[in-house]
């Protein structure tokens, strides 16, 4: 399980803007493209935690794909114990991972960003 609770990182900055850009410019070149909706959650009060990993950490009890990679799916159990902060979760890997995400009372996800080589999927945190 990874679990967040540490102090931000100075590197949060240059992330935002990395976001807003990437945001913006998926927008420019996709004329109706919506799902790109982070930017407008990234405030002044927002912290941004990475969880970055090659593969999951446990098995999911079900066989399933992701994708046609013929790659295990494994399964990350993340906790976001940040009480009182607005937070977005980036969550990167390699091989397919089902991200299951929970958080304590009082941290609000703000938003998540989720990307890999292979299929990801994540667990927890609503569309909206």
């Amino acid at each position: 399980m990874y679990c967040i609770y540490s102090k931000t990182y100075i590197m949060r900055q240059c992330i935002v803007l990395l976001f807003v850009c990437m945001c913006s410019t998926v927008a420019a070149q996709s004329p109706g493209y919506q799902d790109c909706s982070i930017a407008d959650r990234i405030t002044g009060d927002v912290e941004i935690y990475h969880i970055g990993t090659y593969k999951g950490t446990s098995e999911l009890g079900a066989a399933i794909e992701l994708d046609n990679s013929g790659h295990d799916v494994k399964k990350i159990d993340v906790l976001a114990n940040m009480p009182n902060k607005n937070i977005v979760l980036v969550m990167t890997a390699y091989d397919p991972v089902v991200w299951n995400v929970a958080w304590t009372t009082g941290t609000e996800i703000k938003g998540a960003v989720v990307s890999g080589y292979h299929g990801q999927a994540v667990l927890g945190i609503p569309k909206s």
